[in-house]
């Protein structure tokens, strides 16, 4: 008989997943979590996954190769549902994410304005929207 994993567990290990390919800005991880025929946040995987990747070359770019996962709850319009904050403790800049995942362990994410952190967080500074403009455009200026 085969241990199945329970749909809370399933859905803990698919959100530190996320967690884990983020923090480690490792965007083929991320579209690896995604399905191809979703809209996530009213964008779609490849959209996503070329800001992130456009994102995550800033950050190198800028010798930023980890950003720490800091768990978190929103308390604005995805109010309850839990995320991180994925910070750069050098420089301050931080990104945070609402990550809900469902039943079947399809995962859904959404930036958030509301994140509020279980801890105190030392050294937030700049938040950073990954979706500013609500798609990509070559016009984009990363923040740094």
């Amino acid at each position: 008989m085969m241990n199945k994993l329970s749909n809370t567990s399933q859905n803990s290990t698919v959100k530190l997943d996320f967690a884990h390919f983020f923090s480690n800005l490792n965007s083929k991880g991320l579209a690896s979590l995604l399905k191809d025929d979703v809209l996530y946040d009213e964008q779609s995987k490849q959209v996503w996954i070329a800001l992130f990747e456009k994102q995550f070359e800033s950050f190198k770019r800028n010798n930023i190769s980890y950003l720490k996962p800091i768990v978190g709850v929103c308390t604005g319009c995805k109010k309850g549902c839990s995320g991180y904050t994925f910070l750069d403790e050098v420089n301050g800049f931080y990104v945070d994410f609402v990550i809900e995942v469902n039943e079947e362990g399809a995962i859904d994410f959404t930036e958030c304005v509301n994140l509020k952190n279980e801890m105190k967080v030392a050294g937030k500074k700049e938040q950073i929207f990954i979706n500013e403009l609500g798609e990509i455009n070559d016009s984009y200026q990363c923040p740094f």
